[in-house]
């Protein structure tokens, strides 16, 4: 399923909350994002399969130009550790995607989602718990290719 898939999937799932568990508030994330709005997520959700975690932040009203999203796809394997995110990396999965609305275009053209091409995720697992904190250097692709650079922080629980 590649990423544009993952996220309708996600949209759809959203809408009926029963198969998503909404986090509790002291998981969070915020960040910065390069020509947009600061990032702070309002809602998390959280998701984890036997081969994957899925992981919603979102920020702003749908349907307006204050929504924001970032979904992290992460190998449930994953381990404490700071990863390179690239095209070209071996390390387990680790998928980052922004996504954001542009009431401004055709309504069935105006959600983007653009996959982080690069930067670095600094992760710590407590694996007892299962809470993940970390910070998150990425940098995206707009519509128009012009780069997005995002850097924050965040902490979930599955």
């Amino acid at each position: 399923m590649n990423s544009q898939e993952r996220r309708n999937h996600v949209n759809k799932i959203l809408q009926d909350k029963t198969n998503f568990r909404e986090l509790s508030n002291t998981d969070f994330m915020k960040s910065t994002v390069e020509n947009r709005n600061d990032f702070e997520a309002e809602d998390i959700y959280s998701s984890a399969g036997s081969k994957n975690i899925l992981v919603v932040f979102t920020a702003g009203q749908s349907g307006t130009p204050l929504r924001q999203v970032f979904d992290f796809y992460l190998s449930k394997n994953i381990e404490t550790g700071i990863y390179t995110i690239s095209k070209e990396s071996n390390d387990p999965l680790i998928e980052i995607t922004y996504s954001e609305f542009d009431p401004t275009q055709p309504s069935a053209h105006n959600n983007y989602s653009y996959i982080a091409f690069k930067g670095i995720l600094n992760l710590f697992v407590k694996t007892t718990t299962l809470k993940y904190d970390g910070s998150l250097e990425a940098t995206f692709k707009d519509r128009n290719n012009n780069n997005l650079t995002s850097n924050g922080t965040f902490s979930f629980t599955l």
